[in-house]
């Protein structure tokens, strides 16, 4: 072989290379890509004014945990979030004003996606007590 066809091919050669190391991993997203949430929930269990005051929206993947408090308007909560996109785990606790749960959710997988805006609507239920009894 010639010493230019040599040259020509090991430049070709660490190009490709390279291009592989610049071009976007996996779909083409950047890595901090976001997407949207709307979580909308009715508490249908309970009347109006029982001391349920605020919801905590939690998001968990692993590690990463996010949290968001969001009041709760009668018997309505809703709120939109941005995320990072994903599989999620969503659960929500209702509260009332001392912080105590008083409803959790079951905890249910969502998908975001980028440019799109993932509903998701919650049943809720009792959460989890304790009970004293003094005989």
């Amino acid at each position: 072989m010639y010493k230019p066809q040599v040259t020509l091919i090991l430049a070709a050669v660490c190009l490709t290379l390279l291009a592989g190391c610049t071009l976007p991993a996996g779909d083409g997203l950047p890595v901090h890509t976001q997407g949207q949430v709307a979580v909308m929930a009715t508490i249908a269990s309970m009347q109006e004014g029982s001391g349920v005051s605020q919801a905590r929206i939690i998001l968990a993947r692993g590690k990463h945990v996010f949290e968001w408090d969001v009041p709760v308007v009668g018997l309505d909560i809703s709120a939109e979030l941005e995320v990072p996109i994903g599989n999620w785990q969503l659960t929500i606790l209702l509260m009332d004003d001392e912080g105590t749960i008083q409803f959790q959710s079951a905890p249910q997988e969502i998908d975001v996606m980028p440019n799109n805006t993932q509903l998701v609507e919650v049943v809720l239920r009792p959460g989890d007590g304790l009970v004293n009894l003094t005989i």
